[in-house]
């Protein structure tokens, strides 16, 4: 099976880019309901996923609760506690598989590294039970 048949296209999901700021994340990370988000970069390559412990870390470290300070803060200058691994249109199940189990998204990059979507652990799973 094509890994493509679980893709959520990046159309119809929440990102961010990395030069949004802080502020837009929060505001992202509240509206969108997802603990951790895809982050894009102005050429459309996939850059890292942002969670909610990295923006809240990050304004502990900042010490300071003013929503106007978080403006003057790029998420792409913001420490993140781990890396989300990626998986290309022209991997496999058992690629995606071993992704899954480590992460609840799965980032899917082209051919150029451009992000194309994602394939949430939810989706892999729910197939498998369906399917058994």
């Amino acid at each position: 099976m094509n890994v493509l048949f679980f893709l959520i296209p990046k159309s119809k999901i929440s990102y961010l880019e990395e030069n949004d700021t802080l502020r837009q994340a929060l505001e992202k990370v509240r509206t969108s309901g997802f603990t951790n988000l895809p982050v894009i970069k102005e050429n459309s390559e996939f850059a890292f996923s942002l969670s909610e412990g990295d923006i809240l870390f990050k304004i502990l470290e900042m010490n300071s609760y003013d929503i106007h300070d978080f403006e003057k803060i790029k998420i792409k200058d913001i420490s993140r506690k781990r890396q989300f691994k990626t998986i290309s249109i022209n991997n496999n199940m058992e690629d995606l598989a071993q992704i899954v189990l480590e992460q609840n998204y799965v980032p899917v990059v082209d051919d150029r590294n451009i992000f194309i979507g994602l394939i949430t652990r939810h989706d892999i799973l729910k197939y498998f039970f369906d399917n058994k």
